[in-house]
């Protein structure tokens, strides 16, 4: 890392989180808050195809594995810069989804904004390969906790805050042209990133000459056992998130009638949940262990979808389903927030410090494919199961769905204490003791037996 004076490195620390704060308004809205599904939906578009946002999104991510061998050897804000530049230019082709309606038919216009979506994408993930190498040489190492924390929180606020004020403006059953005003505000933050982020210091090339071959560039990972099983069990812990998340927000839109802004409301929480988690996932990661982070946070995730599989009909009880979207959406972040850390902590443990863009880029192009998959898997259930069958009001074909997740997100927190070795953590047992030991008084005085079986394990 270049040695820099303590202002210059604050300046580009400020710079950096407040550029991501706005310029990810855009990519998080399309995606997490449903705005990309519900334009779908205003278009014409089915559920299937409103989940398919997720699918392109994880398909895009595998074109790190080839843009990874390039990184080593260009300077990286550039290469950063040319991908945050390129997503919002081609974004600006969204505004043209009416006329292409009007000349070719809702079926046209539908693949077409999932066509901008896809490509705009790929540029983006081509360039932000090189974003964490770069804040690596720029952010010193005793900081990048507070400062990962500090960034993510940012982005999380400015988007909550910007989904909040977009289901105001969209209203109840918006029309395809009421969108263009909340796109065009969140294409225009994303051109405010690439202002601050090319004031940060530039980071020279990591070495010269040809770039490494991409099949020799994989083979150390691929040849890496833990390294391996760690992906596996990634793979399989985020497929059940990967098959039904995509199509919450046609569920609530399509199925349940709830309005549009309501379904924005409610997406709002899963920044919520995941913000007001964070710190308390850390501790817990700290204290008990990378295992029981992965556990827990899956758990979270099961609950998170058997509360989605309970809500009832707009119809019906408004006010209810409104307060269980929330609900779901909110455990749904905290869920999705202890994953990230546990995944996190345990992919910075099993890559080496040298070579480390080639893990990177493989688990993140391995993460796109199964997720992808499982994202269309999601989407082929809800084509092929029966639409007049319901549960409450609301299609057997999505419960089930949501169901299905549940059962394999607890089997596969389960399967955690197997899969995973130990990191830095104390045994099962131990840490289990130790929790209910935090808990407050009430809630440990039932558990205080366990507490005490699991001492005795321990020993």
């Amino acid at each position: 890392m270049a040695r820099r004076s303590h202002s210059e490195t604050r300046r580009a620390i400020r710079h950096s989180i407040v550029g991501q704060a706005s310029g990810a308004v855009l990519e998080q809205m399309l995606l997490h808050g449903g705005l990309l599904a519900l334009f779908v939906l205003a278009l014409g578009g089915s559920k299937f195809q409103a989940g398919l946002g997720f699918a392109i999104h994880f398909l895009a991510q595998t074109i790190r594995v080839v843009a990874a061998p390039h990184v080593d050897v260009s300077r990286r804000k550039r290469f950063v810069l040319f991908g945050m530049t390129a997503a919002p230019v081609l974004s600006c082709g969204y505004f043209l989804a009416i006329p292409v309606r009007e000349l070719f038919g809702p079926e046209a216009a539908v693949w077409y904004v999932l066509g901008v979506f896809a490509v705009s994408r790929l540029f983006l993930h081509w360039g932000v390969t090189a974003w964490f190498p770069l804040l690596s040489e720029i952010v010193p190492a005793r900081l990048r906790g507070r400062y990962f924390g500090r960034m993510r929180t940012a982005w999380r606020i400015t988007t909550s805050l910007a989904l909040i004020a977009a289901g105001v403006y969209l209203g109840e059953d918006p029309e395809p042209t009421r969108f263009y005003g909340v796109l065009g505000l969140a294409i225009v933050l994303s051109f405010g990133r690439v202002v601050l982020i090319a004031r940060l210091p530039e980071v020279p090339p990591q070495r010269t000459g040809p770039r490494e071959p991409i099949v020799r560039n994989l083979r150390r990972p691929l040849s890496d056992r833990p390294f391996r099983r760690f992906v596996l069990f990634v793979l399989l812990m985020a497929f059940p998130n990967a098959m039904a998340m995509p199509y919450l927000v046609p569920f609530l839109k399509r199925d349940l009638a709830f309005p549009s802004s309501v379904t924005l409301y409610a997406s709002v929480f899963l920044g919520v949940g995941s913000v007001i988690s964070l710190l308390p996932w850390g501790k817990l990661a700290d204290r008990f262990g990378n295992r029981l982070t992965f556990i827990l946070s899956g758990l979270a995730r099961a609950a998170a979808y058997l509360v989605f599989a309970l809500v009832p009909t707009a119809a019906t009880r408004p006010t209810l389903g409104l307060v269980l979207g929330c609900l779901g959406f909110g455990l749904l972040g905290v869920g999705i927030s202890g994953g990230g850390i546990a995944h996190t902590v345990r992919l910075m443990h099993v890559t080496p410090s040298t070579h480390r863009a080639p893990y990177m880029s493989l688990f993140q192009t391995c993460l796109g494919l199964f997720n992808a998959g499982a994202a269309l898997l999601g989407g082929s259930i809800l084509e092929w199961l029966p639409l007049y069958v319901t549960i409450a009001g609301a299609p057997l074909q999505t419960t089930l769905l949501f169901l299905v997740a549940v059962l394999a997100l607890i089997l596969l927190s389960v399967l955690a204490v197997k899969m995973l070795e130990p990191v830095r953590e104390p045994r099962l047992p131990e840490a289990t003791a130790a929790i209910v030991d935090a808990l407050p008084g009430p809630l440990a005085l039932p558990l205080t037996p366990v507490a005490h079986y699991m001492r005795w394990r321990s020993k």
